[in-house]
């Protein structure tokens, strides 16, 4: 026997163990998908330490591999060597693995999070973990999520929010005090989140990071961690026109 990931009719994913006898795209994810059905493509895959995740079409999310701390969402600590569901009435549109958590924001803006939470990761205000989705209370809007080591930072409304661990400034407050709760960060349009670092986009273009620095991960040139945002590089000029006077 060998594992495959295969793909089979129309636009899928099916995964299945697969024997030199089987016929490819025999699906454990679907056991009960007519062979001609069509089955919805997928969106978004993601994976982090010996967990991954992906998106279909649909807005159902299938997660698969290590389950220790619930971040496979299926409200066990069960892990699976094939795609499972997480149980949702709604739709998902995209997802981001932390080391111990899964983030999922749905087609309404809202963000979920579940798994590990022994530093607030999972934004609810306590330290108490979930095995099953849990909405991120008073954060509407979200159009990007990312996730640390064990931080998470969203997009929300042009505004960048964090939480979670903060032991090297990551969350950027001026702080290393851990937040079980999402605070604002700084207006931006993107933000990147390293194991232990946070980087944002801002309208302007400009970049900001703020964490852990052992390494060079701030791009300042030194090796110095920082707890804001303070730190700026890769700056832009717009190209100027042919003709314009200086």
């Amino acid at each position: 026997m060998r594992w495959a990931l295969v793909a089979a009719t129309a636009c899928s994913f099916r995964a299945g163990i697969v024997g030199p006898g089987d016929a490819p795209g025999v699906a454990a994810d679907v056991p009960d998908a007519a062979p001609d059905a069509a089955i919805p493509c997928v969106e978004q895959i993601v994976a982090r330490h010996a967990s991954t995740c992906a998106v279909r079409g649909d807005g159902t999310l299938w997660c698969w591999g290590s389950n220790v701390f619930g971040q496979l969402g299926d409200g066990t600590a069960t892990s699976h060597a094939t795609p499972t569901q997480v149980p949702f009435g709604g739709r998902f549109v995209s997802i981001a693995l932390g080391g111990r958590a899964t983030y999922a924001i749905d087609d309404t803006g809202a963000l979920y999070a579940w798994g590990a939470n022994d530093y607030g990761q999972l934004g609810d205000g306590t330290t108490n973990p979930h095995a099953s989705p849990a909405v991120v209370p008073d954060l509407s809007g979200v159009t990007q999520i990312c996730a640390g080591q064990a931080h998470a930072c969203a997009v929300a409304d042009g505004e960048i929010w964090c939480w979670g661990r903060n032991d090297y400034g990551q969350l950027g407050d001026g702080t290393v005090n851990d937040r079980p709760s999402p605070i604002q960060l700084a207006a931006g349009i993107q933000v990147a989140c390293g194991g232990l670092t946070t980087c944002v986009l801002a309208a302007d273009h400009s970049v900001s990071c703020t964490g852990r620095n052992h390494l060079g991960e701030l791009g300042d040139g030194t090796t110095t961690s920082r707890a804001t945002l303070v730190i700026r590089a890769l700056s832009c000029r717009p190209a100027r026109r042919a003709g314009a006077s200086s």
